[in-house]
């Protein structure tokens, strides 16, 4: 019976997870659905619309909270199982497991409660979007088979890269929290409007035992029950032609680690999430996932001997940055200890190759702009000299030897004033960069710290307080700072805005709402006077969103409003200017 109910499982994920705009769908889907079941279940506290999903053991509703006017998704027992039954029993530990993973990641579970039949359902967060695996095959900047990049090769790829980043860090919560995934791949990632990301289908997910060699006895690792942990509330709509199950073997062939294919159970741990995270990295770097067959059987062979020579070659003519490349293949790698340790490795290395992919655009911005004044530079030269050759002319015509003096006096001036300009911005070059820097270091060692250990303390501590006013000696040095170009500006902002945080964190909100103003004020300025550097309004947008919290905390619900609603504006602005900025997006989603 629970293979049974298992293999069903998979066949929801359409319906909940993949909310359509087409009208026409959802009324066939409302069609059917009557007449499967006429009369749709009271659910306290809920009011069903229609029903989206159904598998072998749970019904899924789309249904709106009364109490919080919400949409929801309600998945309860199938009527078919008894209330008291085996199933009924499994339902309820899968909801009470998945609602104890907190992460914005993946899918909140509201509510577990019972029917009036006394059939348990659960209430969870009803996702919008599309999967990962819809938008890679729309994609059409991959390389063709030739090896010859499309037109805009690579135009995408960051994109999905900060899809991938994002993958990662949600399986690296879990793996924190002794849990892995065990079929990852892009068809269970949603990623939604403003560019969330939500790792689906945990219906496979596994609790392991850190303190263990071997996660349970062996007899109890051959049992169904045991293998799959929980499930969310439904599968995915596309399953590659795979089943989730074969045999003992649980997964999807085309993305399975070696030890996984195997049936190796036993050995199963985080680190073969990490191959399911490089065979998405590895399909989004290619167009194709690791293992390609005509069945599963034989993509199945392919991942227990570990044949990747056609993904590898395929990795390297993909034109990706060679980090990347390296990732992949180390999280593909056919032994175990050859990979990451686990999710958070992964989403730790991505963040390197990505910040030093902007660090390399930043410089190559940069020399570009000083190829462009040394140009300019040359071409003044030219008309200069031109200029003084007429002149030289002109005055060896007239005989004005104290013309041509004071001329190549001029010329040497220039060129002492240049060098002198010169010197000036290299100087000024240096100090911000070293500004940066410490700012940079400054804000690594505080925000760990300060934005999460702290904020987590239902009190500070006296040795909490004088960590914090040490901080803010440092950052009022940098909010000190009197140069006027738009970088050191930026750094004084950021300093008074840091500030701002630690007095507020100190209870000392007088202080505090001086430091935010004062942050503000730079903002908006440097906003106004540079309105195509998008970075300097979304640092507005948090200036206005820092200040309405303390206005909220101090009772002026007006004012925090009005600051609310300015950072919302400039979000949105920026959200709408640049679509394949997930970082913008994903502000204006939490705002």
């Amino acid at each position: 019976m629970s293979c049974t109910v298992a293999a069903h499982e998979q066949s929801w994920y359409t319906s909940v997870h993949m909310v359509r705009d087409s009208w026409p769908g959802r009324l066939a889907m409302a069609s059917l659905t009557s007449v499967a079941e006429p009369l749709l279940p009271a659910v306290p506290g809920y009011q069903l619309v229609d029903e989206i999903g159904r598998g072998g053991m749970g019904v899924v509703y789309r249904a709106r909270d009364l109490r919080l006017n919400r949409e929801v998704a309600i998945k309860s027992l199938n009527p078919k199982y008894a209330a008291d039954s085996a199933v009924a029993t499994r339902f309820q530990a899968e909801a009470q497991l998945t609602g104890q993973l907190q992460h914005p990641g993946i899918p909140a579970v509201h509510e577990l409660g019972t029917l009036p039949d006394n059939r348990p359902f659960l209430a969870m967060k009803l996702v919008k979007g599309r999967t990962l695996q819809e938008l890679l095959k729309e994609r059409d900047d991959l390389p063709s088979p030739s090896g010859r990049g499309a037109g805009g090769e690579g135009a995408e790829r960051g994109r999905f890269i900060a899809i991938f980043e994002q993958i990662c860090h949600a399986v690296g919560y879990v793996h924190a929290h002794h849990v892995i995934h065990r079929d990852l791949k892009p068809s269970n990632v949603m990623v939604g409007a403003f560019g969330e990301v939500q790792v689906m289908d945990w219906g496979l997910a596994k609790v392991i035992d850190p303190n263990r060699k071997t996660e349970r006895p062996a007899e109890e690792e051959d049992d169904p029950e045991a293998t799959a942990a929980f499930v969310t509330a439904i599968d995915t709509p596309e399953r590659g032609g795979s089943a989730t199950r074969t045999g003992s073997v649980l997964g999807t062939p085309a993305y399975m680690a070696p030890e996984q294919a195997a049936g190796q159970i036993r050995r199963l741990d985080a680190r073969s999430d990490v191959f399911g995270l490089g065979a998405i990295l590895c399909q989004i770097l290619t167009g194709h996932p690791p293992y390609e067959g005509t069945d599963d059987n034989e993509r199945r062979v392919k991942a227990v001997r570990g044949e990747l020579g056609e993904a590898f070659a395929r990795l390297e003519a993909c034109g990706a940055e060679p980090e990347l490349v390296a990732l992949c293949k180390r999280c593909l790698a056919f032994r175990q200890e050859d990979r990451p340790r686990d999710g958070n490795a992964v989403a730790a290395e991505v963040a390197a190759i990505r910040q030093a992919a902007e660090e390399r655009a930043r410089r190559a911005e940069l020399e570009r702009t000083r190829a462009e004044v040394a140009a300019a530079e040359q071409a003044k030269r030219r008309r200069l000299v031109q200029w003084a050759g007429g002149l030289i002319a002109a005055v060896l015509l007239l005989g004005l030897g104290i013309s041509l003096w004071q001329m190549n006096r001029a010329i040497t001036a220039e060129a002492a004033a240049r060098e002198e300009r010169d010197a000036k911005a290299k100087a000024l070059e240096a100090e911000t960069i070293a500004r940066q820097r410490a700012m940079t270091a400054l804000r690594t060692l505080t925000d760990d710290i300060v934005e999460n250990q702290m904020a987590r303390a239902e009190t500070l501590t006296e040795e909490n307080k004088a960590f914090l006013k040490k901080i803010i000696e440092h950052f009022e040095g940098f909010a000190a700072i009197t140069a006027n170009d738009a970088e050191s500006r930026a750094i004084r902002a950021e300093g008074h805005a840091r500030v701002g945080l630690m007095r507020y964190r100190l209870g000392d909100l007088k202080e505090a709402e001086a430091a935010y103003t004062a942050a503000l004020d730079i903002h908006k300025q440097l906003a106004d006077e540079f309105p195509t550097r998008p970075e300097f309004r979304q640092a507005l947008a948090r200036s206005h969103n820092n200040l309405g919290v303390l206005l909220a905390d101090t009772g002026r619900l007006k004012e925090a409003e009005a600051a609310y609603t300015a950072a919302r504006d400039i979000q949105k602005q920026l959200a709408d200017e640049f679509p394949t900025r997930p970082d913008f997006r994903q502000e204006l989603a939490q705002s």
